[in-house]
């Protein structure tokens, strides 16, 4: 009875185990909000531009991450925005023009870590330059 009790244990710890080690690593793939792009940076800490800008996360800095920045090289900036808003269900709230291209606000339902602007929430930035896209989430901190 006693070795049949101690196995149940041990089986039953080796499923937690294993159903934690499962869980961290759908955990670590659903990381990133452009997982498909490359260049990033990563804002620990605070949404805001008080943030600690990283281009390389450590596990300990995972707990604190707040917000991104991906930056695409692309001569169809137009085609990645139209791509971009409907991977994400985004819908424009704001354009900006500048010498540095446009910019536009956005409010997607699938990002976290908005932040007001103008009254509503923004969660996704996307900067179209001329031969670069900029993504960001909550915004782009730090300059363009």
């Amino acid at each position: 009875m006693r070795i049949y009790g101690f196995f149940s244990w041990v089986r039953f710890i080796t499923s937690i185990c294993l159903a934690l080690f499962l869980l961290g690593v759908v955990c670590l793939f659903n990381l990133s909000a452009f997982p498909f792009y490359g260049d990033k940076e990563y804002y620990l800490y605070s949404a805001s531009s008080q943030a600690e800008i990283k281009t390389e996360l450590s596990f300990s800095d995972l707990f604190f991450l707040k917000g991104e920045r991906a930056r695409v090289e692309t001569a169809d900036g137009y085609t990645l925005f139209q791509e971009t808003l409907t991977r994400y269900d985004a819908k424009v709230l704001k354009m900006e023009e500048g010498d540095f291209g446009v910019s536009y606000y956005c409010y997607s339902p699938k990002l976290k870590n908005g932040l007001l602007l103008d009254g509503q929430t923004v969660n996704l930035q996307i900067v179209i330059k001329r031969d670069e896209v900029l993504l960001a989430t909550p915004i782009i901190f730090g300059g363009y």
